[in-house]
């Protein structure tokens, strides 16, 4: 190959991983807003049900061992213990 086409790969891949990052920080500040609602809510109520926060309309269903999140293509499952979040888990819900 020649040194052109190594460059040119080069930037390709380093946009695509650029991209990805951008992606992986809008999923985050995402589940940071919705996180953060959840964990208010629960702390002074006794169950968590559907809200807006942010823009984002946030359908909850209680799963037995906490609640699932469903909010802009994902579902944001969480482990729930007396008003308290122990833990959490993100993935595509299509």
């Amino acid at each position: 190959m020649s040194l052109i086409a190594l460059k040119s790969e080069y930037i390709i891949c380093a946009n695509k991983v650029y991209y990805n990052l951008l992606e992986a920080q809008e999923i985050y500040r995402l589940e940071a807003n919705v996180l953060n609602y959840a964990k208010c809510f629960l702390a002074n109520n006794e169950y968590l049900k559907s809200f807006e926060t942010q823009g984002y309309n946030v359908i909850v269903y209680d799963n037995g061992k906490g609640y699932d999140l469903y909010v802009d293509g994902y579902c944001i499952s969480l482990v729930t213990h007396e008003k308290q979040i122990l833990s959490f888990s993100t993935k595509n819900s299509y």
